[in-house]
């Protein structure tokens, strides 16, 4: 008992600066995107009557632009800092979340690709913030917080979410999203400590788009 509580005292008092935050836009996050997925292809097949194959179409593309910004996240995250990646995901995530709203079937396809790709930014910023900032011997701890903060807050969001459209419909709901992705934004920018980018020996001049679309984890 005593062992448990010297660990978390170690904890708060080296970690309080940002792990919270961090854990906090996570569970935020997770309020939001996982039952978002879980309801999109409703919204697609009840409000825009797509058929199975169009349906099945649209959701490829947002993971297709999930797979495209995750090549490039991660040499983004080396260059630009893993906060910075994760704000671009979160604002991205922010326009992503009026795909309730817009009634045009394009719109909604095109938002639904720019969600993809914030998500992968997202996880990516995230992720690796929590690793450059974390005490390797806590690392595996605050990974599984980390994991579970989003894990909770779509377990606490899928009913609320079902709630809502129930009672509401998805304008309402995608409106709600807008509000929880901005909060999280806020979170971020204002509470989480900045990270010194990682260097590169590379020249600027050098970092074209074709050499990150080809060594986007590596740092050089």
């Amino acid at each position: 008992m005593d062992a448990l509580r010297r660990r978390w005292l170690y904890f708060t008092r080296h970690d309080v600066g940002w792990i919270f935050p961090l854990l906090l836009i996570q569970l935020l996050n997770g309020a939001w995107i996982l039952p978002q997925m879980s309801f999109f292809p409703i919204y697609l097949e009840e409000q825009l009557h797509y058929s199975p194959l169009t349906l099945s179409i649209v959701v490829a593309t947002g993971q297709a632009a999930g797979l495209l910004a995750a090549l490039y996240g991660g040499r983004l995250s080396d260059t630009l800092g893993s906060k910075r990646v994760l704000v671009m995901g979160l604002s991205g995530g922010a326009l992503a979340s009026l795909v309730f709203v817009a009634p045009i079937p394009v719109v909604v396809a095109v938002l639904w690709m720019v969600g993809g790709a914030a998500g992968s930014l997202q996880t990516l910023g995230g992720s690796s913030y929590l690793t450059r900032m974390a005490d390797p011997q806590r690392l595996g701890l605050l990974s599984a917080l980390y994991a579970l903060s989003m894990t909770l807050g779509g377990a606490a969001g899928s009913p609320i979410a079902g709630q809502v459209l129930d009672a509401s419909g998805f304008r309402l709901y995608g409106l709600i999203g807008l509000v929880v992705i901005v909060a999280a934004l806020v979170v971020a920018v204002m509470l989480l400590p900045a990270q010194q980018p990682v260097s590169d020996a590379q020249p600027q001049g050098r970092r074209t788009t074709l050499a990150l679309a080809r060594r986007p984890w590596c740092s050089c």
